[in-house]
């Protein structure tokens, strides 16, 4: 399942990053408010905020805003938070060189953004990912499923 939760999120950022082009809101940056509503587009009459044209998923409820999942949001920076959520699965947001080490990821700055199953933790390498990177402004999305 989370092989195509990956697959989805990369769907949905090919998506809102084709929308932004025709916008002309692929080359900017945006503001701290997540809410502006400039950077950004459309998507089924739901706005979603873009950094660099791909999907700024800085929380739960901006994942949600273009994926159609049962998620919680269980907050930053916590590798061993214990997904307890009824629904489906929780979410969690890394920056920078605290995101999972099994993503090898070398960018800096850059921000993470996982999801990952009930009565796992980011720690137990069971998660889809969403990953934007500020060196070169381009994003990604696959899942690593060693320890589901």
């Amino acid at each position: 399942m989370l092989k195509n939760i990956g697959g989805q999120l990369q769907s949905a950022n090919d998506l809102v990053y084709a929308k932004s082009v025709i916008k002309q809101q692929h080359n900017k940056d945006r503001d701290s408010d997540p809410e502006d509503g400039e950077t950004g587009v459309t998507v089924n009459g739901v706005f979603i905020a873009t950094v660099y044209g791909t999907p700024w998923i800085y929380s739960g409820t901006a994942l949600t805003n273009f994926m159609d999942i049962d998620i919680l949001d269980q907050g930053y920076n916590e590798h061993t938070e214990i997904c307890e959520y009824s629904g489906d699965f929780c979410f969690m947001y890394f920056n920078t060189s605290s995101a999972p080490a099994t993503l090898d990821l070398s960018f800096s700055p850059g921000v993470a953004s996982i999801i990952y199953p009930k009565s796992k933790s980011v720690a137990d390498d069971c998660f889809a990912y969403h990953i934007f990177d500020r060196t070169d402004n381009t994003a990604r999305a696959g899942s690593v499923t060693t320890g589901c």
